[in-house]
């Protein structure tokens, strides 16, 4: 003859059980659709995240952007890549934990900017930079298809998709 306890102990596991049922069938359903819709997460993630609303932006970052401003101040771009070195060397003297350089450059312009630019990113050692994956990169250099940079002077390189019509 069940007692009590046992009876309450059957009902509890029984109910463990469909508990547990009921999470394996909507892990499996969210899975599957994920798979058959997989569109369906992105749109998901864009909705939180504008329900959610701006991010106040951290104290420790600054973005050095191209702007509107900038362009009224230094002219049409690109700008001589001596211009970018002498930001580089700003900011390093800013004590910059890291520089991200996400700029693309493709093409060698004279060999004066370009070696500035080459030294000022050697000086900071933390400088990233836009590599692109069309470049052809002669060996052992990253992020200036073009022109050396030896992966010892830059602290890393990040891939950018472009591709041109």
């Amino acid at each position: 003859m069940p007692t009590k306890n046992n009876s309450r102990a059957a009902r509890r596991l029984s109910q463990f059980g469909w508990v547990a049922g009921l999470l394996f069938a909507c892990a499996a359903l969210g899975m599957f659709v994920t798979w058959r819709v997989p569109g369906l997460d992105l749109d998901a993630r864009t909705w939180l995240v504008r329900a959610r609303g701006p991010l106040p932006l951290p104290d420790d970052i600054a973005i050095v952007a191209i702007d509107e401003a900038s362009l009224a101040r230094f002219g049409r771009y690109p700008w001589r890549r001596s211009l970018t070195a002498q930001m580089l060397d700003q900011l390093t003297g800013a004590h910059s934990k890291a520089i991200a350089l996400d700029v693309l450059f493709s093409e060698p312009t004279n060999s004066a900017d370009d070696s500035a630019l080459v030294a000022a990113i050697a000086r900071a050692g933390n400088v990233v930079t836009a590599a692109n994956s069309h470049a052809r990169n002669p060996a052992g250099s990253s992020g200036f298809g073009h022109y050396p940079l030896s992966k010892r002077r830059l602290r890393g390189s990040g891939m950018s998709t472009f591709r041109p019509k």
